[in-house]
């Protein structure tokens, strides 16, 4: 979705440490491709995310088997296997 400033962005589920996580993808005017933005961990408390910490070293994309890129083409939303 638009964030009002021309970007886009693309999240997937994952895990980090036995946490739900999300991988954000960005995507800016200049390339079709949603390019690796940053890892969230998230905190639940009683069914609401009540904490989220973001990682932003797209090095760590590969220790979650998550790609470096997503196609512009791949609508799917298909995530690889969460991490435990």
């Amino acid at each position: 979705a638009p964030d009002g400033m021309g970007y886009r962005f693309r999240m997937l589920p994952t895990r980090a440490n036995w946490q739900p996580a999300v991988a954000t993808y960005v995507r800016t005017g200049e390339h079709p491709d949603h390019h690796a933005f940053a890892i969230s961990v998230l905190r639940i408390e009683h069914g609401l995310v009540a904490e989220a910490t973001a990682f932003h070293d797209t090095h760590l994309f590969p220790a979650f088997d998550l790609p470096p890129r997503l196609p512009a083409d791949d609508v799917s939303g298909s995530a690889p296997s969460p991490r435990m």
